[in-house]
C-alpha cells in the first residue's frame, strides 16, 4: 500500500498556485473585453454583442491568452482536487464540490444567464443586427445570432469542472477505496526530473489537437457536453492529479520557470503567426499540425512556467493576494453581462478601440470588486464561494480549497 501522506502535505496551501488561479479567472474578464476588437475571434463567436474596428493588439492578447489560460485553470483544478480528496475523504470532496461548484453553477445560470441574454439581445438590436420584434423570445432571431445562443456561456468551464471531479472521486473510490478512505497517496519520485520536461506534453497535446483542433480554435455554447474540449481539459486535469502526486519532483522542475517562459516566447508567436496571419490553410493537414504544435507546447511551457512563477514570487501570504483569491470566482461569475453593457456603452465614441478595450477592462473589474466586497464577502454567498470571512480579520485568510 502507498504510504498516507504527511501532515504537512495534507494541510499545506500554496499561496502561490491560488494567486495565479485567480489571475487565470480574471484574465477572463481581459479577454472577453477584447473580443469585439478582433479580426480574427473563435469560430462559433460570430454572434457576440458587436464588432467594432479590429486592432491587431486584441487579436494577438485574445488568442495568447485563450491557447493557456483555460488548460492552466483545469491543472490546477486537478492539482487541489487530489489534495481536498486526501485532506477531506470522498464525501468531504463531493460535499465541497457540490457547495463550490454545483450551487454556484446553477444558480449563476438562472440568474446571471437571462441578464446576459437580455444584454444581448438588446445590444444586437440597437446596433442593427436585429429588429424590435426579434429581441423577444416568441420571434426568431436570424440564424447568425441565433448559433450558438443557448447553454452556459462562460460557465462552460464549470460544467466541465463538475464533470471531471466528480468522475475523479468515482473511479478514486471504485479503483482504490481503501487508499481513497485512508488519504493515502503515490509515494514521490526522487529522482530529478529534466528542466525541458513539459515540451513533452506539449508535443502530445499538440497531436492530440491535431485530431480534432476545435477546443483550441471553436465556440461551442451548449448545455451538452462537448466531447473533444472536455477530453482536451481532461488531460490538463490529469496532468494536475499527477503533478501532486509527485509534487517535489514537479516543483523542482517549475523552478526553472525563466527557461520555460523563455521558450514560450518563440513558440507563442510561431501559434500566433500562424493562427493570424493567413499564411497557412489551418484547415489543411500541415497547417493544422503546425498551429497544433506549436500551440501545445507554448501551453505545457506557460503552465509551467506561470506556475514557477507565482510559486516563487507568491509563495507567502498576503492579504491583497489572498482578497483577489476569494474576489476573482465572483468576478469571473458576474463580469460577462457587465463587459458586454459597457462595450455596447462605448460603440458610438469616437475612440480608438484600444481606449475602448482599456475602458471596458478597468470599469469592469472595479464594478465586480466593488460589488464583491459590499454584496458577497461576508453574506451567504460567499461562504459557498470561497467559506466564510469575518469583518474583524485584518491578516491574510487562506483561501478555502476549490
Amino acid at each position: 500500500m502507498n504510504p498516507k501522506p504527511t501532515q504537512r502535505d495534507s494541510t499545506e496551501y500554496w499561496h502561490g498556485l491560488a494567486a495565479l488561479r485567480a489571475l487565470a479567472m480574471l484574465l477572463g474578464v481581459v479577454l472577453h473585453a477584447a473580443i469585439p476588437y478582433t479580426a480574427v475571434p473563435l469560430s462559433g463567436m460570430d454572434n457576440w454583442i458587436c464588432y467594432q474596428t479590429s486592432t491587431p493588439f486584441c487579436d494577438m492578447l485574445v488568442w495568447w491568452i485563450h491557447a493557456w489560460r483555460i488548460p492552466l485553470f483545469f491543472f490546477l483544478a486537478g492539482f487541489f482536487a487530489l489534495q481536498t480528496l486526501q485532506r477531506h475523504g470522498a464525501h468531504g470532496f463531493a460535499r465541497r464540490r457540490i457547495k463550490r461548484l454545483c450551487i454556484p453553477y446553477i444558480v449563476a445560470v438562472y440568474t446571471v444567464g437571462p441578464v446576459i441574454y437580455l444584454v444581448f439581445n438588446l445590444g444586437w438590436y440597437l446596433t442593427g443586427q436585429c429588429s424590435w420584434e426579434q429581441i423577444w423570445p416568441h420571434i426568431p432571431l436570424p440564424e447568425r445570432l441565433a448559433t450558438n445562443g443557448f447553454g452556459p456561456s462562460h460557465l462552460w468551464f464549470l460544467q466541465e469542472l463538475i464533470i471531471l471531479s466528480f468522475t475523479f472521486v468515482f473511479l478514486y473510490v471504485v479503483l482504490g477505496s481503501e487508499e481513497s478512505e485512508s488519504g493515502a497517496g503515490p509515494a514521490e519520485v526522487k529522482k530529478t526530473l529534466p528542466w525541458w520536461l513539459p515540451i513533452g506534453p506539449g508535443i502530445l497535446s499538440g497531436l492530440m489537437l491535431w485530431s480534432d483542433t476545435s477546443p483550441l480554435t471553436d465556440w461551442h455554447n451548449t448545455f451538452l457536453c462537448v466531447p473533444a474540449r472536455l477530453l482536451y481539459n481532461c488531460v490538463f486535469f490529469i496532468g494536475g492529479i499527477v503533478a501532486y502526486q509527485h509534487r517535489t519532483a514537479f516543483f523542482q522542475v517549475t523552478r526553472f520557470y525563466r527557461r520555460h517562459l523563455i521558450l514560450a516566447l518563440p513558440a507563442s508567436a510561431v501559434f500566433l503567426w500562424i493562427r493570424l496571419s493567413g499564411a497557412f490553410d489551418v484547415t489543411g493537414a500541415t497547417g493544422s499540425l503546425a498551429l497544433s504544435i506549436s500551440a501545445g507546447v507554448f501551453c505545457w511551457l506557460m503552465v509551467y512556467g506561470m506556475i514557477g512563477v507565482f510559486n516563487s514570487w507568491f509563495g507567502r501570504s498576503s492579504p491583497v493576494v489572498s482578497y483577489l483569491s476569494d474576489a476573482s470566482y465572483w468576478v469571473y461569475i458576474v463580469h460577462l453581462p457587465i463587459v458586454a453593457a459597457l462595450q455596447l456603452a462605448v460603440y458610438d465614441l469616437n475612440i480608438h478601440s484600444l481606449w475602448k478595450f482599456a475602458v471596458v477592462s478597468v470599469v469592469t473589474t472595479v464594478a465586480c470588486l466593488v460589488s464583491y466586497q459590499w454584496l458577497v464577502r461576508y453574506t451567504v454567498v460567499g461562504s459557498f464561494l470561497h467559506g466564510p470571512r469575518s469583518t474583524t480579520t485584518v491578516t491574510a485568510e487562506k483561501p478555502s480549497y476549490a
